[in-house]
């Protein structure tokens, strides 16, 4: 049936009405539950994948998720799949199998969780990785998030679900870690990030990219081979700056509209992490030498600098004001303008750990104006919490957060109001 329907309108209406319509589907699982978990599969396939759309993705993935999951017990009891759904798949399908059951199914026993303590609770979604994380970034919608591994492979995680969505390796990924003491310090390259304008991941390179759906493309970006491959990266907030490094030796800068590189950046010495300010104006970045770099984007690159005496490599990780930039000096995190003429000591990187992304966001500004108040003091209070040495976070939004860190293999959302 699916071969046979050729407009692209036709073929999602199909799909979403009756190839993953709750019921039907519950149908197949009750006549044959590997049959059921086969067609889940075809529609998974990236020739057919493709051409529905994400709502229909979600479902499909979720449907196959709790149909491989119980598989052996649905063989013998298929009236459970409800229930299955009810307990695993989340958001409206859970909805609606709960409805189903308190309706049409009213035969069907089912059990159902009742919370009565009033308290909201922490922990949102967990995700089990593969190994630990070289690198990490989350979708500009805040509906994925990408990980890669020391051995090239690249894991795509559903922020919805907390489910895998593929795994692949990747043999052009470089993460560059020539540097002193590093691996202590737990910094972590930007080697591996969303577009910020298109549904694309940029595997360390711009000339070839990821899709959502884990196949490659052509990327939108006109660059010769030898300026394609990247070991760090930003952008700026509004999406419309990149700027690139290989091996920390120059300094590219991008026009994502166009996808032209606009201007190429000599570096003294090698370029360890880099960022642009909040209003995009200034580029900050630290190199080998212990040496902050900025870069007036107004005036044509105007370049300046201070050293700032460090025995780990000094890291720039976040803009969270207009003008000026989180920084990583020993074991200690400070605030510095653009400008050099102003240096806050917020406190100890153990208390105040770094954000592994380099956005702002309402969060992270409550979050350094009174630490003791925040979720991250909240995190350690919750036994399944996720609370251990190198912890990072990715702020979501002003309710939710991402916690990780670079020596464990799972990583938490959490609600912050909880």
């Amino acid at each position: 049936m699916l071969k046979g329907l050729d407009d692209a309108g036709q073929f999602e209406s199909f799909v979403s009405d009756y190839f993953t319509d709750l019921e039907v589907v519950f149908a197949g699982v009750c006549v044959n539950v590997n049959l059921a978990s086969d067609n889940l599969k075809i529609l998974k396939s990236p020739e057919i994948f493709i051409h529905v759309s994400d709502n229909t993705r979600t479902i499909v993935e979720k449907l196959y998720f709790v149909i491989r999951k119980f598989t052996f017990s649905l063989r013998q009891y298929p009236q459970t799949f409800l229930q299955n759904v009810v307990n695993e798949a989340g958001g409206p399908l859970s909805s609606k199998a709960t409805k189903l059951l308190e309706t049409r199914y009213k035969d069907i026993l089912y059990l159902k969780m009742k919370r009565d303590d009033g308290q909201k609770h922490a922990i949102e979604i967990s995700c089990i990785l593969s190994d630990s994380i070289a690198t990490i970034d989350v979708s500009p919608k805040y509906d994925f998030v990408v990980c890669a591994y020391e051995e090239g492979v690249v894991e795509l995680f559903s922020l919805e679900t907390g489910f895998s969505e593929w795994k692949i390796e990747v043999t052009t990924l470089e993460f560059g870690r020539e540097s002193k003491g590093r691996e202590c310090f737990m910094m972590l390259p930007h080697c591996i990030v969303f577009h910020p304008r298109e549904n694309l991941i940029l595997p360390g390179r711009l000339d070839k990219v990821l899709t959502l759906l884990g196949t490659f493309s052509k990327g939108p970006f006109h660059c010769k081979q030898d300026d394609s491959a990247f070991t760090n990266c930003c952008f700026s907030l509004d999406g419309s700056k990149m700027v690139t490094t290989y091996h920390g030796e120059s300094l590219f800068l991008w026009n994502v509209k166009s996808g032209i590189m606009e201007r190429c950046l000599p570096c003294g010495d090698m370029v360890y992490s880099l960022s642009f300010t909040a209003s995009g104006d200034f580029l900050g970045t630290t190199d080998s030498d212990d040496c902050s770099n900025f870069y007036d984007m107004r005036n044509d690159y105007e370049h300046t600098f201070d050293f700032l005496k460090s025995h780990f490599p000094v890291e720039i990780v976040s803009t969270f004001e207009q003008n000026s930039w989180l920084c990583s000096v020993d074991c200690s995190t400070r605030c510095i303008n653009h400008d050099l003429t102003q240096s806050s000591e917020l406190g100890s990187e153990f208390d105040i750990p770094l954000p592994g992304n380099l956005h702002s966001s309402d969060e992270l500004q409550r979050f350094l104006q009174n630490p003791d108040n925040s979720w991250l003091s909240r995190v350690g209070q919750d036994p399944k919490a996720l609370y251990m040495e190198a912890i990072r976070y990715i702020p979501l939004s002003n309710k939710s957060v991402l916690v990780f860190s670079c020596e464990e293999n799972v990583m938490r959302v959490f609600n912050v109001d909880a």
